[in-house]
């Protein structure tokens, strides 16, 4: 089993008897990988589909790879919930598109540290855990305000949560990331639409005060909209 994510590391690639084969064409991430955390103990889950290491050099910069159709079918497959074959490659494409944005809102935390430089080596995914059945804390208070303030906040909860691990090569930390993976109404044209709440876990005093410094800026933002702008427009009249 791979320790990263608590899959097999011979994947099954191979339809069922009496399936279509679908794809087996995998898509490379842009997600780095650490792999100086393989040897972890923690209890480690999967995510609902396979994800695995590009074929390892044994180096720091290799990137997480993507499962192939035919890979997230046998997993889902496996866990009793294949789905049609004629939806299993958009699924593919919709479950890596939430990751590499989930990645992207990762690294504009990361780049808001007192310590963030440009000229520090890149951050990579050490592992993640898959907790479905977990409510994270503010998911928790967003479900009471909407009970409470129906009109105004969502009574939905996230349709899934990930824990992802986060290795900052220039000092070593392991940062948790919490990610809340939410639903929302079809586009006009009728496509899905979901929304990902991805923040730093509250396990330090440092993460506790950008979690608290975005807070800030968001509520500037919402009750004093014309003087952010007023100074955004005159920082650039003083370029």
């Amino acid at each position: 089993m791979n320790a990263l994510n608590n899959i097999p590391l011979d994947l099954n690639s191979s339809s069922s008897p009496d399936a279509v084969n679908l794809s087996n064409q995998r898509t490379l991430s842009s997600i780095p990988r650490s792999v100086t955390s393989s040897s972890n103990s923690d209890s480690i889950s999967a995510c609902p589909v396979k994800h695995s290491p590009s074929p390892s050099t044994g180096t720091d910069d290799d990137n997480w790879v993507y499962p192939s159709p035919q890979q997230f079918q046998n997993a889902l497959a496996r866990k009793g919930k294949a789905a049609p074959l004629e939806n299993v490659s958009m699924m593919v494409e919709i479950h890596n598109w939430m990751n590499e944005k989930a990645w992207d809102q990762v690294r504009r935390w990361e780049e808001q540290r007192s310590d963030f430089s440009t000229n520090d080596p890149k951050i990579a995914l050490a592992r993640f855990q898959g907790r479905p059945q977990d409510l994270s804390p503010k998911a928790r208070y967003h479900l009471m305000l909407g009970k409470l303030f129906p009109n105004t906040y969502s009574s939905t909860p996230p349709f899934d949560r990930h824990d992802w691990y986060i290795r900052r090569p220039r000092t070593g930390v392991t940062q948790r990331y919490v990610i809340d993976y939410y639903s929302a109404p079809n586009d006009d044209d009728g496509n899905p639409v979901f929304s990902l709440d991805v923040r730093p876990a509250i396990d330090s005093f440092d993460s506790m005060q950008i979690r608290l410094a975005e807070w800030a800026r968001l509520k500037r933002e919402k009750f004093f909209p014309s003087s952010t702008s007023t100074s955004a427009t005159s920082s650039e009249a003083r370029q």
